[in-house]
């Protein structure tokens, strides 16, 4: 149904298997940290279908922003590891920094954590604490396994998505400080 959008998930992957290839005959692929993922879920336009995740590119329901993060550093990240603590796309630079052994900081404080500790095991739990969204009149939340949703002219819906990763049901009206707080 839709091709196109196939032939591109194909090119991408020929492409990161020639970049991991090249690497290999450079001798080089112990000492590269290489990162894939998207900034956004799937969008309505292609048909993609990002169940059982509501949404879709562009909102702040799950289905438009959790995706597939995907990091490799042979001989240092545990391969066929995975890890489930609250991170953002704006861990790459203080996580790349950090690898290069260089200051992510600049003389100015970063929103993005190092993984690196979490990856091999020497902290636990989320690197992110709360992540924030906003665009246009929609914003979210995500402390824990709570987030918040909400638009300016509809209110605001709060879920659990470790019982509701499908964010079907409100939890705001039983939770109203934690809404507040968000």
């Amino acid at each position: 149904a839709r091709p196109e959008l196939a032939s591109m998930y194909w090119s991408v992957d020929e492409g990161i298997g020639q970049v991991l290839d090249r690497l290999d005959t450079l001798n080089l692929r112990d000492n590269t940290l290489v990162f894939l993922l998207s900034d956004n879920g799937g969008a309505a336009a292609n048909q993609s279908d990002n169940a059982p995740l509501k949404g879709f590119k562009g909102s702040k329901f799950e289905g438009g922003h959790r995706t597939p993060f995907v990091m490799s550093w042979l001989g240092t990240i545990e391969a066929g590891s995975s890890f489930d603590g609250l991170i953002s796309a704006m861990d790459v630079y203080p996580t790349a920094a950090a690898a290069a052994g260089v200051s992510s900081t600049i003389g100015k404080p970063l929103d993005g954590i190092n993984l690196l500790p979490y990856l091999l095991g020497d902290f636990s739990g989320d690197p992110q604490e709360v992540l924030f969204w906003s665009r246009s009149v929609e914003g979210g939340a995500r402390a824990g396994d709570f987030k918040l949703v909400g638009h300016e002219a509809h209110g605001w819906r709060l879920y659990n998505l470790e019982e509701d990763i499908s964010e079907t049901k409100d939890l705001s009206q039983e939770n109203t400080e934690l809404v507040e707080q968000l």
